[in-house]
């Protein structure tokens, strides 16, 4: 009874915050399992898209470009790894400590580097896409890129 109300407390604080999800790696296979089954059994759009999360894991590492951008997000344990290069300057940038968020049709990937916002958007549905978007402090957009993946 008692790992029924530890699982059970897990997956409703999944299931409000969705981007919590991500670190289910940290989370034993049984409790995984134990999870998923509660939230199956949950109705709400939270629960459904943690579900998805918890069964769809991020890939070990994906590279996507513009030609002018080359990004690459790689996992690290519970984290992922933002590395971005201006291909024609040749300036980079490695962020780590993600924050994610998501919803039914999109998963959003967010790295600060001080008052800057760095956001990865992908759709489950098109995973071969992502949406690039740089913020300054005040919310200004300064970048909004559609890459590709490249292939591997």
């Amino acid at each position: 009874m008692k790992k029924i109300l530890c699982t059970a407390s897990l997956a409703i604080a999944l299931s409000v915050n969705p981007g919590a999800a991500y670190a289910q790696s940290s989370i034993s296979r049984f409790l995984q399992e134990i999870a998923v089954q509660v939230l199956s059994e949950m109705a709400t759009e939270a629960a459904k898209q943690t579900l998805i999360n918890i069964t769809r894991p991020i890939p070990q590492i994906s590279t996507f470009t513009d030609r002018e951008w080359l990004v690459t997000i790689k996992q690290s344990g519970d984290d992922l790894i933002y590395t971005g290069v201006n291909i024609k300057s040749r300036d980079s940038i490695m962020l780590r400590g993600v924050r994610v968020s998501s919803s039914s049709d999109r998963r959003v990937f967010t790295w600060n580097n001080g008052a800057y916002r760095y956001q990865v958007a992908q759709r489950p549905s098109d995973p071969q896409f992502v949406r690039l978007q740089v913020f300054d402090g005040r919310g200004k957009e300064l970048l909004n890129r559609k890459l590709e993946k490249v292939n591997r």
